[in-house]
């Protein structure tokens, strides 16, 4: 789970960056017209204000106390935010929902099965998770910015795992795939490479010069600061529960 400055950082560069206008736009097209959504790791809600129609229920499931904080002061917060994780759900009163959103929660990958299991049977009508789906780093928004060398992460993509996970039993009924684009912006090179260095703490002299140099002949110059840039790829997977 997020501590808050990571939370923080993570909404502001989500607002710079293309998943609403891409993940946001292919979601709304596949799950059409929601009249109540449980939304499980909200985050920010960027994705909950796009798909809970209006006038709807929107419930807002996140433990970071910032992103509860910011979904709160959102211009159209959700009707109720509950402070839990996923696993403490049916603690809850008033949980079923036509529609349940898990957007970008990748934790539990290794326990899919028991994560559909317990989130599914809460949806009326459809259970959508969207998980990493770019061959590449998952483990840190950033890491794709960097090579294999200086990231060294697991490269395997999300929604293998997740399927691998699944098996027969627990299947998708339907699988779309999405291209976005994670966009953080710095004001100076400076705190680009102070950053990456504190989410890459290795200590090493010659590993920490080599992300040195690849941070600052990386980067982006706009009008508004310096660029890291890494690209993604969601895939959406969704159940429709027929009654």
């Amino acid at each position: 789970m997020w501590n808050n400055a990571e939370a923080r950082f993570y909404a502001e560069a989500l607002a710079t960056s293309d998943y609403a206008d891409t993940v946001g736009t292919a979601l709304r097209g596949l799950l059409g017209n929601i009249p109540s959504l449980l939304d499980v790791g909200a985050g920010s809600g960027v994705l909950g204000r796009m798909l809970a129609g209006a006038g709807g229920r929107w419930t807002a499931v996140e433990p970071n106390r910032f992103m509860a904080h910011t979904l709160a002061a959102g211009r159209r917060p959700p009707t109720r935010i509950i402070r839990d994780v996923w696993r403490n759900l049916g603690r809850h009163e008033d949980m079923i929902h036509d529609t349940v959103l898990a957007a970008n929660v990748g934790g539990p990958l290794d326990c899919a099965a028991e994560f559909v299991g317990a989130l599914r049977p809460l949806a009326t009508r459809q259970f959508c998770w969207t998980v990493s789906a770019q061959r590449g780093p998952r483990r840190y928004c950033l890491s794709g910015f960097l090579p294999p060398e200086l990231h060294g992460e697991d490269e395997t993509p999300g929604v293998e795992i997740a399927l691998e996970k699944l098996g027969d039993t627990f299947a998708p009924d339907e699988i779309a795939l999405v291209d976005w684009t994670f966009r953080a912006v710095f004001p100076t090179k400076g705190e680009a490479e102070e950053h990456f260095a504190a989410r890459f703490p290795v200590d090493d002299p010659a590993y920490r010069q080599a992300l040195a140099d690849w941070v600052a002949h990386h980067l982006e110059r706009t009008r508004t600061g310096w660029v890291a840039q890494a690209r993604k790829s969601a895939a959406i997977l969704l159940w429709r529960n027929r009654n």
